[in-house]
Protein backbone atom coordinates (compact mmCIF):
# COMPACT_ATOMS: atom_id res chain seq x y z
CA UNK A 1 0.00 0.00 0.00
CA UNK A 2 1.32 3.18 -0.79
CA UNK A 3 2.77 5.31 2.17
CA UNK A 4 2.25 9.27 2.10
CA UNK A 5 4.44 12.20 4.23
CA UNK A 6 2.06 15.09 5.54
CA UNK A 7 4.59 18.09 5.95
CA UNK A 8 3.42 20.46 8.31
CA UNK A 9 4.51 24.19 7.87
CA UNK A 10 3.32 27.05 10.07
CA UNK A 11 0.64 26.73 12.14
CA UNK A 12 -0.32 29.60 14.69
CA UNK A 13 0.98 28.81 18.39
CA UNK A 14 2.33 32.22 19.60
CA UNK A 15 1.25 33.42 22.63
CA UNK A 16 -0.15 30.11 23.23
CA UNK A 17 -0.45 29.19 27.16
CA UNK A 18 0.77 26.25 28.88
CA UNK A 19 -2.59 24.98 29.29
CA UNK A 20 -3.62 25.35 26.00
CA UNK A 21 -0.91 24.01 24.48
CA UNK A 22 -1.66 20.93 26.46
CA UNK A 23 -5.08 20.87 25.03
CA UNK A 24 -3.78 21.13 21.26
CA UNK A 25 -0.97 18.63 21.98
CA UNK A 26 -4.27 15.90 23.04
CA UNK A 27 -5.56 16.69 20.04
CA UNK A 28 -2.40 15.73 18.28
CA UNK A 29 -2.34 12.80 20.24
CA UNK A 30 -5.86 12.11 19.94
CA UNK A 31 -5.92 12.00 16.07
CA UNK A 32 -2.56 9.79 15.44
CA UNK A 33 -4.33 7.10 17.89
CA UNK A 34 -7.69 7.25 15.69
CA UNK A 35 -4.81 6.97 12.71
CA UNK A 36 -2.90 3.68 14.78
CA UNK A 37 -6.32 2.35 15.23
CA UNK A 38 -6.92 2.36 11.23
CA UNK A 39 -3.52 1.23 10.57
CA UNK A 40 -2.67 4.15 8.82
CA UNK A 41 0.31 5.53 10.88
CA UNK A 42 3.51 4.58 9.97
CA UNK A 43 5.91 7.06 11.85
CA UNK A 44 5.78 10.78 13.11
CA UNK A 45 8.40 13.69 14.13
CA UNK A 46 8.66 16.99 15.46
CA UNK A 47 11.42 18.97 13.46
CA UNK A 48 13.39 21.38 15.25
CA UNK A 49 14.36 24.85 14.33
CA UNK A 50 18.17 24.21 14.64
CA UNK A 51 18.15 23.62 10.09
CA UNK A 52 19.87 25.69 7.64
CA UNK A 53 18.99 25.97 3.83
CA UNK A 54 22.19 25.17 1.93
CA UNK A 55 22.62 26.31 -2.09
CA UNK A 56 25.77 25.70 -4.10
CA UNK A 57 27.01 29.05 -5.66
CA UNK A 58 29.76 29.46 -8.10
CA UNK A 59 31.42 26.28 -6.59
CA UNK A 60 30.71 27.06 -2.96
CA UNK A 61 27.88 25.66 -0.39
CA UNK A 62 26.18 29.08 0.94
CA UNK A 63 23.78 29.33 3.83
CA UNK A 64 20.37 30.82 2.41
CA UNK A 65 18.06 32.13 1.81
CA UNK A 66 16.53 31.12 5.25
CA UNK A 67 12.92 29.86 5.45
CA UNK A 68 10.21 32.41 7.03
CA UNK A 69 8.72 30.74 10.35
CA UNK A 70 5.97 30.71 9.09
CA UNK A 71 7.11 28.57 6.09
CA UNK A 72 9.44 26.43 8.38
CA UNK A 73 8.37 22.74 8.40
CA UNK A 74 7.37 21.63 11.79
CA UNK A 75 7.19 17.90 11.43
CA UNK A 76 5.34 15.79 8.95
CA UNK A 77 3.50 12.06 10.19
CA UNK A 78 4.02 9.13 7.76
CA UNK A 79 0.76 7.40 6.78
CA UNK A 80 0.00 4.25 4.39
CA UNK A 81 -3.36 5.13 2.40
CA UNK A 82 -4.98 3.11 -0.78
CA UNK A 83 -4.14 6.03 -3.13
CA UNK A 84 -3.56 9.95 -2.79
CA UNK A 85 -7.19 10.62 -2.51
CA UNK A 86 -7.55 8.52 0.43
CA UNK A 87 -4.21 10.21 1.78
CA UNK A 88 -6.29 13.78 1.54
CA UNK A 89 -9.18 12.53 3.46
CA UNK A 90 -6.88 11.25 5.99
CA UNK A 91 -4.91 14.63 5.84
CA UNK A 92 -8.44 16.76 6.56
CA UNK A 93 -8.75 15.54 9.42
CA UNK A 94 -5.28 16.54 10.98
CA UNK A 95 -5.68 19.26 13.62
CA UNK A 96 -3.00 21.40 12.42
CA UNK A 97 -5.44 22.70 9.81
CA UNK A 98 -7.47 23.72 12.78
CA UNK A 99 -4.76 26.16 13.90
CA UNK A 100 -3.69 27.78 11.54
CA UNK A 101 -1.01 25.73 9.78
CA UNK A 102 -1.23 24.04 6.34
CA UNK A 103 -0.76 20.85 5.80
CA UNK A 104 1.34 19.67 1.91
CA UNK A 105 0.50 15.80 1.24
CA UNK A 106 3.26 13.63 -0.61
CA UNK A 107 3.46 10.20 -1.92
CA UNK A 108 6.74 8.47 -0.74
CA UNK A 109 8.81 6.53 -3.39
CA UNK A 110 10.78 3.96 -1.73
CA UNK A 111 14.34 3.52 -2.89
CA UNK A 112 15.50 -0.41 -3.24
CA UNK A 113 18.20 -1.65 -1.53
CA UNK A 114 21.33 -3.49 -3.31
Amino acid sequence: MPQYVLLLPGGDFEGVSANDMQKISEDYLSWVDALKKTGRYKRAAHLLDTGRVLHKEKDRIVDGPFTETKEAIDGYYQLEAKNYEEAVELAKTCPHLKYGGVVEIREVMEHQEE
